[in-house]
């Protein structure tokens, strides 16, 4: 994904965790080559809530 505006091209590294409870999901969005802040692109608010959609709580 490319989540950054500062960071030119792809950025992000996805980890995904699978030992987690039923119903649950847990991944880490890690933005290559940006600081603790970041510029956020277009597309990274509908992906976050795109993510939460796919993942109700249970």
């Amino acid at each position: 994904m490319d989540l950054d505006l500062d960071v030119p091209g792809l950025d992000t590294a996805i980890t995904r965790y699978t030992n987690y409870p039923p119903g649950g999901a847990v991944e880490l969005w890690t933005v290559i080559g940006a600081g603790h802040g970041l510029n956020p692109s277009p597309q990274f608010s509908p992906r976050v809530i795109d993510w939460l959609l796919a993942h109700p709580k249970p």
